[in-house]
């Protein structure tokens, strides 16, 4: 199908979130002093303190759940007193054998910044409160005009061969964000005029792949004009609104929904890959910027942090008694993992663009055409058995009986040929008909599960 919607992830998919949220951490830093505020601690640490006083506070779902917990942050080295150090210098989440919990930074940072007013400059707590809301402005300020400085390569030229595009109706594609930061790329110079919408993990309450996130997303789109032919639910005539005038629909409806017209776009395999085609997306996944780089001393030294993903539970898997596996076998493994549930993997954002807009002239050229089969064809389906022209057999064509034999071919040859299987390069999607490489597990277009031939 063609291509209405591209949603991206935003750290490490368009910037490189250690250097932005490092601008923005020293630019409070500069805020702070040039107003007299003195600290022996930097905020970024009194943060990292607050959340081991209180992390419920910060994550609320932990007050919910007994179990044990792992603290992952975006630049830390993978171990939890580090991520809980490292919590204000990086997009950080709660990560457990339920899934992913969002801590809510914003809060956090705020909080840090009042602590310091309060405990080492006399502030009073609603002067505190004043002064942390500016603070927090400046910081946000910083990290969103650092972001054009430290984006991936030719963001802006995919993007806007991306919003150049237009559906068979005369629409724009939608673009718009999902992300588990609390950033807004709709303010940030030079890239807010791409985005038409941003779904961040706080708002929602839990942080992906939980699909509740996409689902907040797919609300959003339902709101656009252009997509309404996409919600509109077959025989509700008086479709229920929120308050805020959006459709209200349920998630069984939102997951009949959701499908090949939209792509997204990330850098984690398992939180923007995996749980997009979850939802039968189209999924790209982008490393440019999580792949190991020559300028990166820990990466040079072997140090660079270890982030769990498939290619650990591959490891798992290839460390197993019971599995049997040749040398190279972990590799294929994780190799065909990756593309099992990605239709397109890219080490360069560059890419992005182009192959958006392949799938989505393909989806153009497939709908023309089945609408020209549609007008030249005529179904023919007998009331009876035995009254019509395809009961069995398709029309004009000979039945066994009636194929002559020649000279050459024999009664045995000829009924051979018949159970012999053709070979084939190609198959159908026995969900929407579309064809396919025989090879293939989903169909690209309704993103359906393919039968093993």
């Amino acid at each position: 199908s063609e291509v209405r919607v591209v949603t991206f992830d935003l750290d490490n998919t368009l910037w490189r979130t250690g250097k932005v949220i490092t601008a923005a951490n020293d630019a409070l830093a500069e805020f702070l002093n040039a107003k007299g505020v003195v600290s022996p601690e930097r905020t970024e640490a009194v943060m990292g303190e607050l959340f081991r006083r209180d992390s419920a506070r910060y994550c609320p779902l932990l007050a919910k759940e007994e179990e044990e917990e792992e603290i992952v942050g975006a630049n830390g080295d993978g171990s939890s007193a580090a991520a809980v150090t490292n919590v204000g210098r990086s997009d950080v989440y709660i990560s457990s054998d339920k899934g992913h919990k969002p801590v809510l930074l914003t809060r956090l940072r705020k909080d840090a910044v009042r602590e310091i007013c309060v405990r080492h400059n006399g502030y009073s707590t609603s002067d505190a409160e004043r002064f942390a809301d500016d603070a927090f402005d400046v910081w946000t300020s910083a990290r969103h005009g650092a972001i054009p400085h430290h984006l991936a390569e030719s963001v802006v030229d995919s993007f806007e061969r991306i919003r150049a595009l237009r559906t068979s109706a005369g629409d724009p594609v939608v673009v718009g964000a999902v992300t588990d930061g609390n950033s807004d790329p709709r303010t940030v110079p030079g890239l807010g005029q791409y985005f038409d919408f941003v779904v961040n993990a706080e708002s929602v309450g839990v942080s992906k792949p939980d699909r509740r996130v996409y689902y907040a997303a797919a609300r959003e789109l339902a709101s656009f004009p252009a997509l309404a032919d996409l919600f509109t639910v077959k025989g509700d005539s008086s479709p229920t609104l929120d308050a805020g005038g959006k459709l209200v629909l349920d998630e069984d409806v939102l997951e009949d929904v959701i499908g090949p017209w939209w792509c997204h776009v990330g850098d984690d395999f398992i939180k923007d890959c995996v749980a997009a085609k979850d939802l039968r997306m189209r999924s790209v996944w982008c490393r440019e910027l999580v792949l190991p780089s020559e300028e990166d001393p820990k990466s040079q030294k072997g140090e660079a942090k270890k982030k769990k993903d498939v290619a650990d539970l591959v490891k798992e898997l290839a460390a197993m008694k019971v599995v049997e596996m040749s040398i190279g076998a972990e590799d294929f493994l994780a190799d065909s993992i990756h593309r099992e549930f990605t239709d397109a993997i890219l080490d360069r954002f560059v890419d992005v663009g182009e192959t958006v807009a392949k799938w989505h002239e393909e989806g153009l050229r497939n709908a023309e055409t089945m609408e020209a089969i549609a007008d030249v064809l005529e179904v023919v389906v007998p009331d009876e058995p035995g009254t019509g022209a395809f009961d069995g057999v398709v029309a004009g064509a000979a039945t066994a009986e009636e194929v002559p034999l020649s000279k050459e071919t024999t009664a045995a040859e000829t009924a051979g040929a018949a159970r012999a299987p053709p070979k084939r390069d190609t198959k159908f999607c026995m969900n929407c008909g579309a064809e396919l490489p025989y090879e293939a597990k989903f169909c690209s277009d309704c993103g359906a599960k393919q039968p093993a031939l």
